[in-house]
Formats: C-alpha cells, structure tokens, sequence
C-alpha cells in the first residue's frame, strides 16, 4: 500500500506514509466506542497528524482501505469512517494493542489496567470477538503462548459457568486456519482440548481438521486426520465420521461450500497437476479417501 500511495503521490515517497496512517487509524478506533470514528472528525485529526498531506485520508478511502457509511442512529446522518475489510481492521487494531507490551508477562498484566484489554475480557464473545480473533492469531506468533492459556483472565457467565470454554473452544478451532503453522503449540492444544473435551464436539474438530488438510507440514493436516480415524476401529469411526461426511461435505445454508466441497470443487476445476507440489496432491488424496466411506451415495460419486 506504500508503493501504491508512493505512485499516486510523490510526496508520499519514502515515508512509509499509508503504515504511519493506518497505525493511527487503528488507535483511534481502538479508543472508540464502536471501533468507527466520524468522518469529519477523522479529517481534522489527519490535518492535525499529517499536516503535509491533505489528500492522505482521501487516497485511503479511494484506494479501499477505508469505506465512509452513515450512522444510521444520528438525527443529522452523520458519515462514519471504519477499515473496508473488517478482518483486516482487527487485525490492525490487535495489532496496535500488542505493541504495548514485550512479554507474555506484561501483556497479561495489561488485561487488568489496558482500558481496551479489560473491555476486551469482559466483553469478548460479541462486541470484540473480531479482535479477540486477530488476537488468538498474533498472540502465540508474538508471545510464543497459545490464547487459551488467557482463558481464566476472561470474565465468566455465573448462569451459564460452561459458555466462557466452548467460547475459547470455538475461536481455537475456527482461527487455526488463519495460523502460521511454526506458531501452533500442538502440545498445548491438544492438552486443553482433552481438557475440555464437553467445549466442543466431534463436528467442530473434523471440520477444523478439513480446513487445513491439504498444507503441507502444518500439524493438524491430512496425515493428522488420518492418524486420528486409524486409531479406531470401524465401528467407533463410523460413530462420528458419518455423521460429519453426511452434514459436513456439501454446501450449507449460504450456499458456502463446506472445505471437502471445496476440494472436490478445486479438483473439478480442471486443475494442472503440474502446478501442484506432491505433498498437497498426496494430503488432498487422503482426505478424499477417507470420503469413500460415507453411506452417502452422492459424496462417493463425487470422490471417486
């Protein structure tokens, strides 16, 4: 985004202008109520910050890094200004949050005098679950921990004590795909997940498992799946396999394909094989495999 800028602007050139502005875009968000700020409120902070660059904040709404919306809720309707891609605003803003903080140990001291952090733990499973995902992405590559082991800072639900581990357990399995693999302290999450085995149900795991199966050296690829499944005997496989292969490998109520429909799609595309590195067509050709015994007769078809 630098370049880009650079190109449109040459007094943009060499001042890594676009990183400067989105950091503090990130913070000003983060001091928001609603991680959005008022446009015209914005523009006169910009004039303040980068008093050299009056087209600066139009050049990033032009080039799509930030969308103006109306705020539906005020009597004048006002325009608001937030990140065009939500996932990549929280990723700034969790971004920003842990630059604060060089340890594991001061960043879980910030979950009790970090405004924000605090917001965060207490209010984690629908005002700032988009952060709270960027978080469980950016902790363990920064940190060297994995988030869950940040669960018992988290405020719990007195009338429903088991919400906070199915919680955690559902941003765990749901984010892994997002993960660098050398991040991933397989160790620790399978500790936790035998731990808490009644946060998560067989389902939720296999699809995890699905998602990153074709990546090669990542630890919860196809060669995982396929170590699980063999650990059981046909009967006890069968118990839970069907039941996913069933519900799990077509497309679901969005019509968004579930990831064994994406790969029998990706394969049906008509992909070149010699593009394809062997490890991903062997991890692809197992997952497969295991499909060939689904009792639904439509899935076999599209497999074989």
């Amino acid at each position: 985004l630098d370049v880009r800028l650079e190109r449109k602007n040459k007094s943009y050139k060499n001042r890594h202008i676009a990183s400067k502005a989105i950091d503090f875009i990130a913070q000003e968000l983060l001091s928001s109520k609603y991680e959005q700020i008022e446009c015209s409120s914005l523009y006169a902070k910009f004039d303040k910050e980068f008093p050299l660059h009056q087209n600066l904040l139009t050049d990033l709404i032009e080039e799509g890094v930030l969308i103006k919306t109306i705020n539906p809720y005020s009597y004048d309707h006002r325009e608001l200004v937030m990140f065009a891609y939500q996932r990549l605003g929280d990723f700034f803003m969790a971004d920003i949050l842990l630059r604060q903080y060089n340890t594991f140990e001061e960043l879980v001291q910030g979950f009790s005098t970090n405004n924000k952090l605090i917001d965060i733990k207490e209010n984690y499973h629908w005002k700032n679950e988009g952060i709270t995902d960027a978080l469980s992405i950016l902790i363990p590559e920064k940190y060297g921990v994995e988030f869950i082991e940040l669960s018992n800072l988290f405020k719990t639900d007195n009338n429903n004590p088991g919400y906070l581990q199915r919680w955690f357990a559902e941003n765990l399995l749901s984010n892994i795909k997002w993960r660098n693999p050398k991040s991933i302290h397989v160790d620790k999450i399978t500790k936790w997940l035998n731990n808490n085995q009644n946060a998560y149900d067989d389902d939720q795991y296999l699809l995890m498992l699905t998602e990153v199966c074709t990546i090669p050296n990542h630890p919860f690829n196809s060669n995982r799946l396929s170590d699980i499944l063999k650990q059981h005997t046909m009967a006890e496989r069968d118990s839970f396999l069907q039941h996913f292969l069933y519900n799990y490998t077509g497309y679901d109520d969005n019509n968004y394909a579930y990831p064994i429909q994406r790969l029998i799609d990706w394969i049906d595309n008509g992909i070149n094989i010699d593009s394809v590195d062997e490890e991903t067509i062997f991890l692809a050709s197992q997952t497969l495999v295991w499909c060939l015994s689904s009792t639904k007769i439509s899935l076999r078809d599209k497999t074989s």
